[in-house]
């Protein structure tokens, strides 16, 4: 009896060392597993079958939460092949019945309430169950209930059955079951302990997807974004035309990599003498010099600064007057702007290189500086108008300046005179005049101007260095040249 007693304790001590190297190995491999599969759907294959052998169940099953409230069965393992289509049929009509539920009570939120007390209440027969979904006023925990409940009522009290949930960052992203047909199997401590961290090791393969998913996505965007301000760069100006009688210069400088500023400069050819003529071989009538600025930043005011951009240009090719190019304009561009809730500024005017005649005509955009260099004075050079955008029949006022040897007009955008120092202050429109003044008297080409303009703009932001501007800058200078002796 002796003899007996010791074979019997050697078996036993040799059955739970075999217990531990089979735990260990499986959760080594699942150890294995989360650290080498890139592809999550190894590791949902994976973990049913390890949280059935661990805990030496007939099988385990994994119900997933996704992200649009629908529920699925995303895998199942099971050792005995008649009693696992059972099992998975009462499963599937168990997910089945909740998804029409949830959204039953997402339109009927006050009969949530009633039905989950009442399947309190009744006396369904139920598996053996030990830690289903507790029963809580969250409506994450609530959902969870409503499932372990379903799926207690279809597997029957003949099934043990064990649940828990996946949880990431607090939020039950599915729960793992685990079930027994045996009548002696017992949901021991050890067993419910195995089996929480599997679960907690299938919520952190969760958690690394999304993690993984959402750097790729936003490598995706950037790479896209990268590809957007690459082709706006392309479309604004990569040189300053040469027009005679002008010295040209001009810089956008954008805060984010796709931006909402745009000016251009569009040669309009004299009209064709011949039908055979192509426009080309044509001499330059004048020449039209926009600038504008989209509301907004980023790539949805660069997508409408390009369709501003395309329309423009057509309409200035028919020759038109600018307050009719600007009413035109946003008479295509209306629907557009009014669905994108965007509005575009825009200042336009055709130079004539014969007469150095300037005509203009603005839709709200900040008025262009033009500095007299007879009196050393600046014009604001303004018309009446409404952005592009705002009314489908907005009418535009236009005027007409004659400039003369060694004047400068400045076109710039909103961003400069917005341009704010350390203490809170603007740069405004009268800082920017009082620059120009000074600027324009002494330095004697247009890229000087520009450059001193901008480094204006620097010193005012001083001590704001490292701290990126708040919107694009754009400046356009033009200074007229003496005629050639």
């Amino acid at each position: 009896l002796e003899f007996a007693s010791v074979d019997a304790l050697r078996r036993l001590v040799e059955h739970l060392n075999r217990e531990r190297i089979k735990v260990q190995e499986l959760m080594g491999s699942l150890s294995f597993a989360l650290r080498s599969f890139s592809n999550i759907n190894q590791i949902l294959e994976l973990i049913p079958l390890v949280a059935s052998r661990i805990a030496d169940a007939d099988g385990a099953a994994l119900v997933l939460f996704e992200r649009d409230g629908a529920i699925k069965i995303s895998r199942m393992f099971c050792s005995q092949g008649g009693d696992c289509l059972q099992v998975k049929q009462a499963l599937q009509e168990a997910v089945q019945t909740v998804a029409a539920q949830m959204v039953h009570f997402a339109s009927n939120p006050e009969e949530n309430h009633r039905y989950t007390d009442s399947i309190q209440a009744d006396n369904h027969p139920r598996p053996s169950s030990i830690e289903l979904a507790p029963r809580g006023k969250d409506p994450g925990e609530q959902f969870e209930q409503l499932l372990d409940e379903q799926v207690g009522i279809n597997l029957g009290e003949d099934v043990q059955l064990f649940g828990t949930s996946l949880l990431s960052r607090n939020v039950a992203r599915g729960r793992l079951y685990v079930f027994s047909h045996r009548p002696d199997y017992i949901w021991n401590a050890e067993r419910q302990k195995l089996i929480r961290l599997v679960a907690d090791q299938m919520a952190v393969a969760i958690e690394n997807d999304d993690l993984n998913s959402e750097l790729r996505y936003r490598a995706r965007i950037a790479h896209e974004i990268a590809i957007g301000s690459e082709i706006q760069q392309r479309l604004q100006p990569q040189r300053c035309p040469t027009i005679q009688g002008l010295d040209i210069a001009a810089r956008s400088q954008s805060a984010s990599p796709v931006g909402g500023d745009y000016y251009d400069f569009i040669s309009v050819p004299e009209p064709a003498v011949k039908s055979s003529e192509a426009r080309g071989d044509r001499p330059i009538k004048h020449w039209g010099i926009a600038i504008g600025d989209v509301m907004g930043k980023g790539v949805p005011a660069g997508l409408l600064m390009m369709e501003t951009r395309g329309v423009l240009r057509a309409e200035v090719l028919h020759d038109r007057e600018p307050a009719q190019i600007l009413q035109h304009l946003n008479q295509v561009t209306y629907s557009d702007m009014e669905n994108s809730r965007r509005f575009v500024s825009l200042f336009y005017s055709e130079y004539c290189p014969k007469t150095r005649q300037l005509r203009f005509s603005n839709a709200a955009h900040n008025p262009c500086l033009w500095w007299q260099a007879a009196t050393g004075e600046v014009e604001v050079l303004d018309t009446e108008g409404m952005l592009i955008g705002v009314e489908s029949n907005s009418r535009y006022q236009q005027r007409s300046i004659q400039l003369q040897p060694g004047d400068v007009v400045l076109y710039y955008t909103d961003g400069v005179t917005e341009a704010v120092n350390p203490q809170g202050d603007r740069f405004e429109e009268e800082g920017l005049v009082t620059a120009l003044q000074t600027i324009a008297a002494r330095c004697p080409n247009a890229q000087q101007i520009l450059e001193q303009l901008f480094e204006q703009v620097r010193q005012f932001r001083q001590g704001l260095e490292g701290v990126q501007f708040r919107d694009d800058m754009t400046m356009v200078i033009l200074k007229v040249m003496a005629p050639c002796a």
